[in-house]
């Protein structure tokens, strides 16, 4: 069975939650986002350092750019960081990670002039997986 990760925005978390427990029926979940409990501060290198390690050991990364704040297909910028990163191992080391998003960012997006070039070239994909 292939490994996922779920990249999104953490406060979108019952969206995330029951797009994890249907994707759990085709994949590994190796990793998704889950609310911070504790100390945010203290946390917070570790989480991201751990997210971070879980997509390099993923066959497959889907940003999960749902609709936040009235904004179609939001990608912050945590979430785009994690999707060049993917993009990044497979660039520079050969890793062969499947890159999806999950829906087209809206224009307003900061980075989608980068989505639309990522995905002309091949390089991500539009989820055309399980949807929510």
């Amino acid at each position: 069975m292939q490994t996922i990760v779920v990249s999104g925005s953490v406060s979108n978390q019952q969206n995330i939650q029951n797009l994890v427990e249907k994707l759990a029926k085709q994949y590994t979940i190796l990793d998704y986002p889950k609310p911070i409990t504790g100390d945010f501060e203290k946390m917070y290198s570790q989480i991201h350092q751990t997210f971070m390690k879980s997509i390099a050991q993923t066959d497959v990364l889907l940003l999960f750019n749902y609709d936040k704040n009235g904004v179609q297909g939001y990608i912050g910028a945590a979430g785009f960081a994690e999707l060049h990163f993917a993009v990044s191992l497979h660039a520079v080391y050969g890793k062969n990670i499947q890159t999806f998003i999950y829906q087209m960012p809206d224009k307003q997006v900061f980075c989608y002039d980068e989505i639309q070039r990522w995905l002309s070239l091949g390089w991500i994909q539009l989820w055309e997986g399980e949807k929510i």
